[in-house]
């Protein structure tokens, strides 16, 4: 199956042909080899089995190699040149002890679609309240005044980049914004109700954690329940990794 992958990737660079129609060769052998399978056809169910993984393929290098935007938000990057983007919040506000990670799908100084991350820390106490007050969430559309980075300095040898890391999760830079007067807060889009409500109920959940646990059972818990790995101790991290079951934490979140 891997070799019917990679050789569906090897093809698509030599054909013109667009993803919707190796997509369509991949949705054909897959019913195929549901019959093949249904008449217990072995030989048959492998072969359009092997087919449809290599449609799939290239597809997914068809979708890889399409030309993105020219005026995305790396375009812009610049060290220590402040810019102020207009977005909206594209998932829940991620709360750790000292500081809140934002994910912002950006609309004003990109096209439509490009992300990145926020990142906000709470210097005292009364910052952190004042965040509060903006009532940041799920659909939230915001302006935000940062700097924009995708390099990421002093980070150990052997460790991957950055960019590597944003590339991975579809954002296009991060942020930092230093004070809650950074941010402005605007109006709010029209959001899937039921999972803006299943976030409501994850804050909720994490606030209640959070004051119920000691810090390091707490982080492990919002880590391993509702997937926030921001709260977890250096020692907890470094405990789980050396056990061999940090994805315990990973995934299951």
């Amino acid at each position: 199956l891997a070799t019917a992958v990679s050789a569906g990737i090897c093809a698509a660079n030599y054909l013109a042909a667009k993803p919707k129609f190796a997509l369509a060769g991949c949705a054909v052998c897959s019913m195929l080899t549901v019959g093949a399978v249904l008449r217990k056809s072995v030989s048959l169910a492998g072969f359009t089995l092997l087919l449809a993984f290599f449609f799939a393929g290239a597809t997914l290098a068809r979708l890889e190699s399409r030309a993105g935007p020219g005026n995305s938000i790396q375009d812009l990057i610049e060290p220590r040149r402040v810019v102020t983007i207009t977005g909206v919040l594209d998932g829940p506000p991620e709360f750790a002890r000292d500081r809140l990670h934002l994910t912002l799908r950006v609309e004003r100084i990109s096209s439509e679609g490009s992300e990145m991350g926020v990142l906000a820390p709470f210097r005292t106490a009364e910052s952190g309240r004042d965040f509060d007050t903006l009532q940041l969430r799920y659909g939230a559309r915001i302006n935000v005044r940062t700097t924009l980075d995708r390099t990421g300095n002093y980070r150990n040898p052997g460790v991957s980049a950055l960019s590597e890391y944003l590339d991975r999760r579809d954002f296009d830079a991060t942020g930092i914004v230093k004070s809650p007067g950074s941010i402005i807060r605007l109006d709010d889009t029209a959001v899937f109700r039921p999972l803006a409500k299943l976030y409501e109920w994850r804050e909720r959940l994490q606030r209640e954690i959070d004051s119920r646990f000691a810090p390091e059972t707490a982080g492990v818990l919002d880590a391993a329940l509702l997937g926030n790995r921001y709260n977890l101790s250096p020692g907890a991290s470094e405990r789980f990794r050396e056990g061999g079951t940090f994805h315990v934490l990973v995934i299951s979140g």
